[in-house]
């Protein structure tokens, strides 16, 4: 078996941890990254770059990707996040994300089409991840 998805598969690994040293942009701020998150959705829905997720999340690009499951492609997996995160975290701005987040999670069940319970296992182990990483 294994999740469906379209690129390679990325090891699992071990709880968030804080960044020790954070690299900025001149003038970027929250809203800054939350702004180039969403902007950086792809045309098929999906979310493929970790960057401003990891700003959001105040860990690294690499820490992110090291928490995604076996047998789910990063693509999967980042989607999935920036999915929770929207609904988790910036619930006040729905009107900023709403089509965007439908749109993601479109792209989730097609890639996960007749695995629904697989769908809401990454959705809950992406919860997780966003929690430890508060």
């Amino acid at each position: 078996g294994g999740f469906a998805g379209v690129g390679s598969p990325c090891a699992s690994a071990p709880p968030c941890e804080p960044k020790t040293s954070v690299v900025t942009r001149e003038a970027s701020s929250p809203s800054d990254s939350f702004d180039r998150l969403l902007f950086s959705q792809k045309v098929s829905g999906s979310f493929v770059d970790a960057t401003e997720l990891a700003v959001l999340l105040g860990v690294s690009a690499r820490d992110i990707h090291d928490k995604c499951p076996a047998h789910v492609s990063r693509e999967l997996w980042v989607t999935a996040l920036v999915v929770v995160l929207l609904q988790d975290r910036y619930a006040s701005r729905k009107g900023d994300w709403e089509l965007i987040e439908a749109k993601a999670r479109r792209f989730l069940n097609k890639a996960l089409a007749d695995q629904h319970d697989r769908l809401d296992d990454l959705m809950e182990q992406a919860r997780a991840v966003l929690r430890a990483c508060n």
